[in-house]
């Protein structure tokens, strides 16, 4: 079993990829592979927060950049979710980890998504 975690470096990302990656070593199974979105923007630059969870936790770290045409990304999550998009972050985003998390073998991805409304 392979899990993935899109590591955004926010509270509620972050939390879920700590208690993911503390499950897995306590049941000796492989690291979670973090996956977090280089925007290459100062400004939305969470890469301190993301590098502190991976050092401490030892996932399996990677880095990804948005896909490029916004347009296909919508057309391919609504495809593939049979709905538009819904999630909070842009589906340029959400495809890159996707289609990372799928390259890596990911049987399941993780999120943070709307931790604040869960909780």
């Amino acid at each position: 079993m392979s899990i993935g975690a899109h590591l955004s470096g926010g509270l509620d990302s972050s939390s879920v990829s700590c208690i993911a990656q503390s499950l897995l070593t306590q049941q000796k199974l492989p690291s979670l592979h973090t996956i977090n979105i280089d925007t290459r923007l100062t400004s939305t630059d969470e890469s301190t927060f993301v590098e502190a969870v991976v050092k401490q936790y030892h996932t399996q770290h990677h880095t990804v950049h948005p896909t490029a045409d916004v347009l296909d990304a919508v057309l391919k999550i609504n495809q593939l979710f049979d709905r538009p998009d819904h999630f909070i972050i842009p589906s340029s985003f959400h495809l890159s980890v996707s289609i990372k998390a799928k390259q890596l073998g990911c049987d399941c991805l993780l999120t943070g998504h709307d931790g604040d409304s869960v909780i």
